[in-house]
């Protein structure tokens, strides 16, 4: 299957980088939500249907991810939102829904140690 990923020649905007900023300070549910309707979609255009089809508790190997899509997403997720996700994570018997609470919690992680090195850097 032909992989129709976001065109990676092209360096955007990224409108989640405000939506980073504000992390801490939206609420769990409101965070995944975002993070979903994100998953779904980069899922959705890689494999090419429509965000509305990928199912939040089916499992992603279900989905017919192979190897080179997963990098493609992993990278994509990487110069999104800053997380490293392993791409063998797209290959693996997890759901969406799960993929999700593992970038909810690599995000959490990044702006706990941002914040830490920040703090012992101003003392």
């Amino acid at each position: 299957m032909n992989s129709i990923l976001i065109d990676e020649k092209e360096p955007q905007e990224k409108e989640y980088y405000g939506i980073l900023e504000r992390w801490a300070e939206i609420s769990t549910s409101e965070r995944q939500e975002i993070l979903g309707a994100y998953i779904c979609s980069i899922i959705a255009t890689a494999i090419g249907i429509s965000p509305s089809e990928v199912n939040m508790q089916q499992s992603i190997q279900y989905l017919g991810i192979d190897s080179l899509i997963a990098v493609k997403l992993r990278n994509k997720v990487r110069k999104d939102w800053l997380v490293d996700l392993a791409a063998v994570k797209f290959l693996d018997d997890l759901t969406v829904s799960g993929l999700v609470i593992l970038m909810d919690e690599q995000i959490e992680n990044f702006q706990e140690q941002n914040d830490e090195n920040w703090l012992e850097g101003e003392i």
